[in-house]
């Protein structure tokens, strides 16, 4: 699974480095630069952030969207009429790589590790959990026979409820 997760990360960078630099690079004889290149060189270093924010679904999805910019890099590398020098090369390179980083992502992206449902309110884990079938209701928090924890469990159950949208000062 790292070695998907690695796969896929160094393919989106080297691809994206490879479109920013074809954007800099001079393609014809007029020696003007295209536009083209730098917006997607960003569209796939944003596609790295993207990946760990998404789940298996999204995943698939954004995969999807890395080979369509990953062939409009290709097809727009090649149709240029007068290109010469490593322009082209390097851009259609870079597409390549953004394609196959995307086809990875679609094929397999749902291996591939999330962010955490460390990020998620005690009542949504408590929710997947029960949707889930898997382990049981603690109830809201609150310990059997009163507060008789530590102090740092003591200021867990207060972020706790005010995860859950109570006010932890109020009493009863």
């Amino acid at each position: 699974m790292k070695r998907l997760l690695w796969t896929v990360i160094v393919a989106l960078v080297l691809g994206a480095a490879a479109l920013w630099g074809a954007g800099r690079l001079v393609w014809s004889q007029e020696q003007q630069e295209l536009t083209w290149p730098t917006p997607l060189a960003l569209l796939v270093l944003a596609s790295i952030g993207a990946m760990f924010a998404v789940r298996a679904v999204g995943k698939r999805v954004l995969g999807g969207v890395l080979v369509v910019a990953g062939g409009a890099a290709c097809v727009l590398a090649v149709t240029d009429v007068e290109l010469f020098g490593m322009g082209p090369v390097i851009a259609l390179l870079g597409g390549l790589l953004t394609g196959a980083a995307g086809g990875l992502l679609m094929a397999r992206g749902h291996r591939l590790p999330g962010m955490g449902s460390r990020y998620e309110t005690p009542a949504a884990q408590r929710a997947k959990q029960q949707e889930s079938g898997g382990g049981h209701d603690e109830g809201d928090g609150e310990q059997a026979g009163g507060r008789t924890g530590t102090a740092a469990d003591d200021g867990d159950d207060l972020w706790t409820a005010l995860s859950e949208g109570k006010d932890p000062t109020e009493e009863g």
